[in-house]
């Protein structure tokens, strides 16, 4: 299966080549991967929104390409790698795989495409206790999931929203900013181990920044944390709004990861290969 990308909880998820930020008078055809039914059937009763064309156009770029990252975790260097696909007409399939030292963190999300739907997420670890290991799936009732953990068994999240998990939710953040130029909050319920919580990010501005020897113009965003904990996510333009950077900030120290390689099998950007974090 592919595989996507995951490191120290901090879950990254990126669109491979240059989209440009879709407006109301939109005329963009979309070239779809997921020639789906769903597709088909949905088309068939109402015309595409632009909203609707630019995801599916950000969402097929992502498809089949692979993104490397350098971290650097209180002074450990740590190598991490992410990968999507589209396992079936509508569902789409993420795997994040990071490691450092003796220890391996694996991260998987499956959703359906295009209603979001949470089918499964899976957090586990290598080399640790799998006190923290867990998974997430529907239950049989109606906005009710399960959360199940190897040690402290399973416990019931109950949500009216739309839900998702680490992953997924990055997904659609960066759908999201690269098909709403003028939104300046995204927000959203993710479903983890102990219940659901409420992610909000804020667009800060536009921000050029050097990751491995290449300058990026990127949208910065800045997701608070607890106290003066905070995230903050520089997405590229010109890679479809990916993640070239993500730093997490606690008492003025940061954690950061950074891009350093990226191969593009469909795209308009030629594969790149950058230097490492020094």
């Amino acid at each position: 299966m592919k595989k996507t990308l995951l490191m120290g909880g901090i879950t990254l998820a990126l669109l491979p080549y240059t989209l440009q930020a879709q407006t109301a008078t939109s005329q963009t055809s979309v070239d779809n991967i997921l020639t789906t039914s769903a597709a088909h059937e949905s088309s068939a009763t109402h015309s595409i929104t632009p909203q609707e064309e630019c995801s599916q156009q950000a969402l097929n770029q992502l498809l089949d390409s692979t993104w490397h990252y350098k971290a650097n975790y209180d002074g450990i260097h740590a190598d991490a790698v992410r990968r999507i696909e589209a396992t079936d007409d509508q569902t789409i399939h993420a795997t994040t795989e990071s490691s450092w030292l003796f220890i391996r963190l694996t991260e998987e999300s499956q959703f359906q495409w295009p209603s979001w739907q949470l089918m499964e997420y899976r957090y586990a670890r290598q080399g640790l206790s799998n006190k923290k290991d867990y998974t997430i799936t529907p239950s049989n009732h109606a906005n009710e999931f399960i959360s199940d953990s190897p040690t402290r068994g399973q416990r019931k999240l109950t949500t009216t929203e739309p839900v998702y998990d680490q992953l997924s939710h990055q997904i659609r953040l960066q759908i999201d900013v690269a098909c709403n130029a003028n939104q300046n909050t995204f927000e959203y319920a993710i479903a983890k181990r102990r219940g659901v919580k409420h992610y909000q990010y804020e667009r800060l501005g536009n921000e050029e920044i050097k990751v491995n020897g290449k300058t990026y113009s990127t949208v910065k965003l800045e997701k608070k944390n607890n106290g003066e904990e905070k995230t903050q996510i520089w997405l590229a333009p010109e890679l479809a709004y990916g993640i070239v950077k993500l730093a997490y900030i606690e008492d003025g120290d940061a954690n950061y990861m950074e891009l350093s390689e990226i191969k593009l099998p469909q795209s308009n950007v030629e594969n790149t290969h950058l230097d490492g974090i020094n």
